[in-house]
């Protein structure tokens, strides 16, 4: 490892240096933020041995897992990059959902937090979205149709 990626602080800096280096990039940055919190203990401890390190086994193991990692990262990457290049290419207009969204609702039939008809949209990582209720039929997060 060069001295340069042993500033870097984060396992999600390390994908992405090693990525880099490769003649590779990140077009997506959110998505390897999501794909590294879905594996966010195998992640910490790659983090560790890649940086504290061990015995030649353990470099030789960890440098496949963090290849194996920025393959999968890369190959997100390039899915979300094609399906928003491909859209784009046919006229679709993306919406972008990202933040808080909350509903709350008394006495009623159905409550919808977030309700996506005929559009294609993207939801950040990070987005959250919250629906309460009180003597209510129905209540949904996020309906997609």
């Amino acid at each position: 490892m060069c001295a340069e990626e042993s500033k870097k602080s984060t396992i999600e800096d390390l994908v992405e240096l090693e990525i880099q280096r490769k003649g590779g990039s990140i077009r997506n940055r959110a998505a390897l933020g999501a794909l590294l919190k879905i594996i966010p203990v195998g992640g910490d401890a790659l983090h560790y041995s890649l940086t504290a390190g061990s015995s030649a086994e353990d470099a030789e193991r960890n440098r496949i897992k963090l290849e194996l990692l920025c393959q999968l990262a890369e190959k997100i990457d390039g899915a979300i990059s094609t399906m928003i290049d491909d859209g784009n290419k046919r006229g679709i207009d993306f919406v972008e959902i990202s933040g808080s969204i909350s509903a709350q609702g008394t006495n009623a039939k159905n409550i919808v937090g977030l309700d996506i008809v005929g559009r294609a949209a993207i939801i950040k990582p990070g987005t959250i979205v919250s629906v309460e209720g009180n003597n209510v039929q129905n209540i949904t997060g996020v309906k997609i149709s």
